[in-house]
């Protein structure tokens, strides 16, 4: 028997091992000597004890190497010589970075440790702080805003990616263009929801969710009179009501009315100027009141001034303006010239007025043809000219209804290009910088000299009138209003055309007589090019590329040459299974994937693979 205090050293003695073995090989737990039955030969423990750490999941579960799951560590101990004190007990480990190091001792007082290489992060990034757009909050129709929100730091592993995508899977940046719908189309009132979210790069996401409504609280322009002028004379029981178009920059004009004699009559908006507004009604002679209001899509209303005019059908008939703009016409001369002619003997007076019908200083007199304004501020004005017969009879006046503009309408925005295609014809769209005008468009190559163009578009879309050849370009427009003012050239959009596969190499099938779609990498992505899937059943898969913390997958449908964006997806791993619903039978799909690199917290320059597949009928034909 070992003497008192002494303990059996674990792995010397078996189960059958005899009282004198037993009593030779003790080991005094303090000075962790050997010493025999006689207190002789003692030995010394010269090695450390070993320590293994197990983890349980084996593998990493988040993003880059981080555990989002607090992984299971156990520990294994062994010492061959003095035994085992302690051993690190079972535990979940913390966040962090690591090395976690963990140490165990044996009977004589040596340690060995183990360093545990993994990191761990548990905890979502700080929600984001949204300021624009603010929850519950209302932004005008067309009025530029700017998002504006942050993502805290992320004190483990550090925020990869802070964005914001929309109910309906468009995304936008801090310092992007917020959402507020498109000037003119009332389709685009309404609620929005925004959801900005922060992604550390072990994936762990926060978020917050902004509900916001784009509205147009703002009235239109008020009406412009033209016919009948002030205290004008006619001779026509159902006279002709003319007035000039009012604009409005939120959802668009929806209506007229206009009330004559304190009876109303409703007409749609392009009832201004062209032709004007026969009134239906027969008067009688005498005086009347007559107003135009403007209704625009969201009911807001203007009102113009009121006039008065005369039924008296001994009113001469009305001179006859020949030269000056008219017509509702824009032009840039600040000080327009008309030229008019009347009945012989007569003698011709006018008057000048404002979109208030406030008389012009210096806009009003009598004499003959020509007559030329003082120089005059921008804006809307009439141009009203009566005659006296050689009898002494006033006549109905003429009026001439014009719009002085002299500042160039902005830069077009470019709504629509291509970036990679194999149209050698693409197609373009732009938004313009104001309503009416003209556009001039062209196309440079990279080092900015035109190879196709400048041409005119009375549109704002164009496709190009003939083939370009395969390589890289750049497009741009510039639009000149109805006054003859040119405004800058627009941003160039950049685009790539590729060669056209040669005649007899399109698919067949699904997607028939559309154009064969360009493709980059297509090897790093599955579905094979050209595959022909169960709209239903579309799982989108690509290769993993290294420190990548996630990826964009955008997916479009091609429309003749034009390419709709179908959906915007950001998977953290490297498949992606298309939600029911978003595809269509018989269609073909364009897709693509944008790397976001961990280490510059930005996308890759370019995608890591661009490829299309064809939807086929669920009869399989």
């Amino acid at each position: 028997m070992c003497g008192t205090g002494s303990v059996a050293e674990p792995g010397v003695l078996g189960p059958f091992a005899t009282a004198t073995a037993f009593a030779a090989a003790c080991v005094d737990p303090v000075t962790a000597e050997r010493t025999d039955g006689g207190g002789t030969s003692p030995q010394v423990d010269s090695a450390d004890p070993t320590v293994q750490a197990g983890l349980d999941p084996a593998a990493p579960n988040g993003a880059n190497g981080w555990y989002r799951t607090a992984p299971l560590v156990s520990f294994v101990c062994a010492d061959t010589q003095s035994g085992v004190a302690s051993c690190p007990r079972q535990e979940r480990l913390t966040d962090g970075a690591g090395p976690w190091v963990r140490s165990a001792t044996d009977g004589a007082g040596r340690t060995g440790s183990v360093s545990i290489a993994v990191r761990v992060d548990t905890t979502a990034p700080p929600v984001p702080n949204v300021t624009v757009p603010a929850n519950g909050g209302s932004y005008e129709i067309g009025v530029p805003r700017t998002a504006e929100y942050g993502c805290g730091a992320d004190a483990t592993s550090g925020v990869a990616l802070c964005s914001a995508s929309y109910g309906g899977g468009g995304g936008v940046g801090p310092g992007g263009r917020l959402d507020t719908g498109e000037p003119g189309n009332p389709a685009t009132l309404g609620p929005r929801t925004l959801t900005v979210f922060s992604i550390d790069a072990a994936g762990n996401r926060s978020e917050r969710v902004i509900s916001y409504t784009v509205t147009d609280t703002t009235k239109p322009s008020a009406p412009v009179l033209a016919n009948p002028a002030p205290d004008a004379l006619t001779s026509q029981r159902s006279p002709s009501f003319t007035w000039g178009a009012a604009s409005d920059g939120g959802a668009g004009m929806r209506e007229y009315r206009i009330n004559i004699g304190g009876k109303n009559y409703s007409l749609p908006a392009s009832a201004s100027m062209q032709p004007g507004f026969v009134l239906p009604d027969v008067l009688t002679d005498g005086l009347y009141e007559w107003q135009v209001f403007a209704v625009d899509q969201a009911g807001n209303v203007s009102a113009s001034p009121k006039r008065r005019f005369r039924v008296d059908p001994s009113a001469v008939a009305p001179p006859v303006i020949s030269q000056g703009p008219r017509g509702g016409a824009a032009t840039s001369n600040r000080a327009p010239t008309f030229t008019f002619s009347g009945l012989a003997g007569s003698t011709f007076t006018w008057q000048t007025l404002d979109a208030m019908d406030t008389p012009v200083p210096g806009g009003s007199g009598s004499g003959g043809s020509p007559v030329t304004l003082p120089a005059l501020p921008d804006g809307t004005y009439s141009f009203a000219l009566t005659q006296v017969n050689a009898l002494g009879l006033p006549s109905e006046p003429a009026v001439a209804l014009f719009r002085v503009d002299t500042v160039a309408p902005p830069a077009p925005r470019i709504t629509a290009a291509p970036t990679i295609t194999g149209d050698t014809q693409p197609s373009f769209a732009w938004a313009a910088g104001e309503q009416g005008g003209t556009f001039t468009w062209e196309v440079l190559n990279p080092a900015g000299t035109r190879v196709m163009g400048p041409a005119g578009s009375p549109d704002t879309s164009v496709r190009l009138p003939s083939p370009l050849t395969g390589g890289a370009f750049q497009f741009r427009v510039r639009q000149t209003d109805a006054a003859g003012n040119a405004g800058p050239w627009s941003d160039t959009v950049a685009f790539t055309i590729v060669a056209p596969p040669a005649p007899g190499t399109g698919p067949v099938g699904a997607g028939r007589g559309l154009a064969l779609p360009a493709t980059r990498n297509a090897r790093f992505l599955t579905p094979r090019a050209g595959s022909r899937l169960l709209p239903a059943r579309v799982t989108l898969r690509w290769r993993a590329t290294r420190g990548a913390g996630l990826y964009n997958v955008q997916v479009f449908r091609l429309k003749g040459t034009k390419y709709v964006k179908v959906l915007s997806a950001f998977p953290r791993g490297t498949a992606y299974r298309v939600p029911r619903g978003k595809l269509k039978a018989g269609q073909r799909y364009v897709w693509r994937v944008w790397p976001y690199m961990t280490r510059t917290k930005g996308y890759s320059r370019k995608p890591l693979g661009v490829s299309w597949f064809d939807t086929r009928r669920v009869s399989g034909r």
